[in-house]
């Protein structure tokens, strides 16, 4: 129709980024839309058309997750996000400004969309129903968006999946449970080598109340990570782990719970040790021949107690924690 027309003919060959929804995009380029290669088809038309950029919006199309499809004449990307339950209102006006305003500072394209997208997911798990009304509103305040670290699809689910378990462990932890160097908490890519593949705590929790404050990024945790990373060399699926304090009722608790319990003593420490995680971990994994669900040790000089429990996830950390909390 008109509109159409008056897209096709007048505003694509002034448009630098023309950024619609898959319903909006079908009904302009006159094509069904319902996966990927319709995206294809369509993008393509609009950049011949005379559009720079064509960024379709896959919101609207049935599937797990809602990724936006970048077409330029020399781009074709893909911008996975996951689809977050509800209904929101301004997604599309919220995710166009914040591209235009890092276009308008110098980034590029993919890189003004890759921010943008990963502050429109914090802004939506942070949104915000009013009393009354279904649709939820965006949350605005920088200070409240915890902003995933990359929507690299492996590295967001790794971070996502963390990020709800540190929601359960509010209602798990008491004080007691807090050491005083505080809690981290981890959660590794599946083919994790380094600190920097392994997502934790950026800081640490010294009291239930710093829960809601605290945001996760990847590298974040030295301790957490080098406690995973060694159950990995044994046990490639053991790729969460968190601490606690150490207390006899809580060691008493996880063996009632059933669950493998091993000790390390910080005193047999091998001088030529470079890492005493690596080595207390590693040395208890030898002994036992498999990834205790709890590693712990009573500590030493300046070394506060501490115990470590391992699991293939975050969700089987907090179902181990569930359980020996249950006992106490």
């Amino acid at each position: 129709g008109n509109y159409q027309k008056t897209y096709l003919h007048y505003l694509a060959p002034i448009s630098y980024l023309f950024t619609p929804n898959a319903e909006e995009a079908s009904l302009l380029a006159g094509t069904e839309i319902k996966n990927e290669e319709d995206i294809r088809i369509a993008s393509q038309k609009f950049i011949e058309a005379g559009s720079s950029y064509v960024l379709i919006k896959g919101g609207h199309i049935k599937g797990n997750d809602s990724t936006d499809y970048l077409r330029g004449k020399d781009i074709w990307r893909k911008f996975y996000a996951p689809r977050i339950e509800g209904k929101f209102h301004g997604t599309g006006c919220a995710l166009s400004s914040l591209i235009a305003g890092y276009l308008a500072i110098g980034y590029s394209i993919e890189e003004a969309i890759e921010r943008s997208k990963r502050i429109l997911v914090g802004m939506m798990l942070k949104g915000r129903t009013l009393k009354g009304y279904k649709t939820k509103l965006l949350q605005f305040f920088p200070s409240n968006i915890d902003i995933p670290p990359s929507l690299e699809e492996e590295r967001y689910k790794v971070w996502f999946e963390l990020r709800e378990a540190l929601e359960e462990i509010s209602k798990l932890l008491k004080p007691e449970l807090i050491p005083e160097v505080g809690i981290n908490f981890g959660f590794a890519l599946p083919d994790a080598k380094s600190m920097e593949d392994i997502c934790a705590i950026s800081g640490r929790i010294h009291s239930i109340e710093d829960i809601p404050n605290r945001y996760l990024k990847f590298g974040a945790s030295k301790h957490v990570a080098t406690v995973i990373l060694t159950a990995m060399k044994f046990d490639k699926n053991a790729r969460s782990a968190i601490n606690l304090a150490y207390s006899e009722k809580l060691i008493e608790s996880f063996k009632k719970s059933n669950f493998l319990v091993t000790e390390f003593d910080r005193r047999e420490e091998p001088k030529n040790s470079k890492s005493t995680m690596e080595w207390g971990i590693g040395s208890v994994i030898e002994k036992v021949r498999s990834v205790p669900d709890v590693v712990f040790d009573k500590g030493w000089i300046g070394k506060e107690p501490m115990v470590r429990v391992i699991g293939e996830n975050p969700k089987e950390i907090i179902k181990k924690l569930r359980e020996a909390v249950r006992k106490l």
